[in-house]
């Protein structure tokens, strides 16, 4: 096998993971999704750990894989193998050096909620009448409110309490026509009350006991 070759394919796989990794983090910036499974971009280095060469039976062509494995940093100046892997990156090649394919994977940690972001997006869609007390969507956005407050306060068993409060606000129909300008906020509120509700239990484990007895997750259309 052609040594010089393999190391052009090195350098540009180099390039490719540097190249992915900023897509991968403009996609979630773009898209409101975590396509880095909760980890920054600027904490990624990467370890080159070498060359396998796999026969495919079927047609007879032998791949070319370039293993990385991706890490973050612990202490300045660490070396490598004193870091635990997080994840890999891996490109295949034919005997010619073509392109064929390439595989990246990401361990999760813990995700975080975006708080600040529903903060700002539910308060630029909320009609401005809402925030006169005699509007009948003031209750409303009270009890939203209400959610974004605990959420920073980390009072998150509390929480419950307001999202049923959303629930049954919504469902008895008082000041809610979904027919209207306003149904935009109230289906983007019910999103987000959507991914509170799931960060609570899956992320962080809050009890669901009030969860339970208030029906929550069949009326808010959650398994």
């Amino acid at each position: 096998m052609d040594i010089q070759l393999i190391s052009q394919l090195k350098l540009g796989a180099e390039e490719r993971i540097e190249f992915l990794l900023d897509e991968l983090e403009k996609e979630s910036i773009r898209y409101q999704v975590d396509e880095l499974n909760g980890h920054d971009r600027k904490d990624f280095i990467f370890g080159f750990n070498g060359v396998e060469f796999d026969l495919n039976k079927e047609s007879e062509i032998i791949y070319i894989k370039l293993n990385f494995t991706l890490y973050l940093p612990d202490v300045d100046g660490v070396m490598l193998e004193g870091l635990e892997p997080i994840g890999s990156y891996v490109e295949v090649y034919d005997p010619a050096g073509v392109y064929l394919d390439e595989y990246i994977y990401i361990d999760s940690k813990e995700k975080s909620f975006g708080i600040q972001y529903w903060i700002e997006f539910l308060n630029n869609l909320t009609p401005k009448e809402y925030y006169r007390i005699e509007s009948p969507g003031y209750e409303f956005i009270s009890y939203i409110n209400n959610t974004f407050a605990l959420f920073q306060s980390r009072m998150f068993e509390e929480i419950y309490y307001f999202v049923e409060k959303c629930l049954s606000y919504i469902e008895s129909g008082e000041g809610v026509n979904l027919t209207q300008v306003d149904s935009t906020y109230y289906v983007e509120a019910l999103d987000y009350l959507v991914d509170l509700y799931i960060y609570l239990r899956d992320i962080k484990n809050i009890p669901i006991d009030d969860v339970v007895k208030w029906n929550i997750e069949k009326r808010i259309g959650v398994v």
